[in-house]
């Protein structure tokens, strides 16, 4: 375990020498920047064409060079469970057209390669966690290589005064879709959507989709059935909703409403359904008190209702598939109906923010989320946890900063956060209570180049009866090590 700990740091200083090196005394004029979740912000887009030459002439590329390290440091090793690690070299390349008479088209294009140097064998490729996003597992196991390169986005949009229409494979960001563009290749959506702004302050978006693509599938698949390989395979994916009980043509469709009318408030409401499987309800509300000195203290509350739209007699409310819920512990096995209460309490001046979370969700049904939008997101999620079992409370506290002074460390943002995980221990099949502390280290280095080393800690308890099988709930602590580099041209 040294040695690969001592070799993963010293690819860490090489690639941290690089990106100081490939900072440029003449910096090109930003297009893009990274918030902290890794999504983007678009400062420069392609304007009008008259013609139909103009609308490729006046269009714009994009591109993202990126490359990502993990090892994962398993303290108690199971057949299934084994320290591990990953890596993915590459990016995207993004082309948008000029619009014409409204209309317009963007394409993009991906790629991750895992170098051999520092990833584990063909054989163990099912071990690999927190990295397993750096390549497609079933080409890998089906003799093909390690690399993903697919078409990311490729969609038509038209505009017509405040109302657009996208077309095509697309990024989804709402309360419970996501892009999770965190590794290397987002996750992506094929639909159509139409995003309204017509009412004062109000974003109403509409958005039906036919399939999925997680970030380490070559091809798309269903946005809700279940397959280890094939099909919806997210960690928030139900494991019971195989294509045998719910098919492979399901239907993802997504309503939300933003709101900001009212100075200081921000009012969210969701509707994330699949049809005849289930759908959920969301309200979110956010309310920033400035005070004096600058200070500003802002409560949130965001509340989902889960309903099964299933109505099977199948044992279904546990994510990790058929067999895990009857007779261990949870009321109604067979249903998907549930529920999430999450409330936060953030204080921020300046280059400071602190954030007290916390989470509950009933003692019913696991939440379902297999599109990459978190449920405790924002609240009570830890950097790779699933938090969102049944009758689960979580409590976290994290603090952000970001430091001023000499170089190297001016303009370091500190990100740190402590949560404790507290499971249902009445629950065989679901987590041992944890201690979960996440750190990350991030540093713009240039206006193009972007550098972020992370630390997760997660210590479980070992002591846990499980009521039913006999025995102790796994300790599953484990501690993670992550750095990536992000260029944007």
């Amino acid at each position: 375990m040294k040695k690969a700990l001592l070799t993963c740091l010293s690819l860490t200083a090489l690639l941290c020498c690089y990106a100081v090196h490939a900072a440029t005394e003449t910096p090109a004029p930003v297009k893009r920047t990274l918030n902290n979740d890794m999504t983007l912000n678009w400062h420069s887009t392609p304007g009008e064409a008259k013609t139909l030459s103009e609308v490729f002439s006046k269009g714009m590329v994009y591109g993202r060079l990126r490359s990502n390290l993990f090892y994962w440091d398993q303290q108690n090793e199971t057949a299934s469970r084994q320290t591990n690690r990953a890596n993915g070299l590459g990016g995207s390349i993004i082309f948008k057209t000029a619009s014409l008479n409204g209309l317009s088209a963007t394409v993009g294009f991906y790629t991750s390669q895992s170098a051999a140097f520092f990833r584990e064998d063909r054989d163990d490729v099912l071990l690999v966690r927190a990295g397993k996003d750096t390549f497609d597992r079933n080409k890998v196991l089906s003799g093909g290589e390690f690399g993903i390169t697919k078409v990311g986005e490729a969609y038509l949009q038209y505009q017509a005064g405040n109302t657009r229409i996208i077309a095509g494979r697309q990024l989804s960001e709402s309360m419970l879709t996501g892009s999770n563009d965190a590794k290397m290749i987002p996750n992506v959506f094929d639909g159509v959507s139409l995003i309204n702004t017509d009412l004062k302050d109000t974003t109403l978006r509409l958005s039906y989709f036919t399939r999925q693509s997680l970030r380490d599938h070559t091809r798309s698949h269903d946005v809700i059935a279940w397959d280890v390989l094939n099909q919806n395979d997210d960690s928030g994916a139900n494991q019971s909703l195989t294509p045998e009980l719910v098919g492979t043509d399901n239907t993802l469709i997504v309503a939300q409403l933003d709101n900001r009318s009212i100075e200081h408030l921000h009012l969210r409401l969701n509707y994330t359904g699949v049809p005849d499987v289930f759908y959920t309800l969301g309200a979110e509300v956010n309310y920033a008190f400035p005070l004096e000195d600058n200070w500003v203290v802002t409560p949130g509350l965001r509340y989902l209702a889960q309903f099964d739209d299933l109505n099977t007699t199948g044992d279904v409310a546990h994510l990790g598939g058929a067999g895990r819920a009857d007779g261990f512990g949870y009321r109604d096995p067979d249903g998907l109906d549930s529920g999430l209460l999450n409330a936060r309490i953030d204080v921020k001046k300046g280059n400071f923010q602190l954030r007290f979370g916390f989470s509950k969700v009933d003692d019913k049904a696991d939440i379902i989320a297999p599109f990459r939008g978190f449920p405790t997101g924002g609240y009570s999620r830890a950097m790779a946890q699933v938090n969102w079992w049944a009758n689960t409370r979580t409590y976290m506290v994290r603090a952000d900063y970001k430091l001023t002074g000499f170089d190297p460390l001016h303009g370091m943002k500190v990100l740190a956060r402590y949560a404790f995980q507290d499971f249902d221990d009445n629950k065989d099949y679901v987590p041992a209570d944890s201690n979960v502390l996440h750190i990350d280290l991030v540093k713009q280095l240039t206006d193009s180049l972007h550098a972020r080393l992370r630390f997760g800690f997660v210590s479980a308890r070992d002591d846990i009866e499980r009521v039913n099988l006999g025995g102790e709930k796994y300790d599953g602590s484990y501690n993670e090590y992550r750095f990536e580099l992000n260029y944007l041209f």
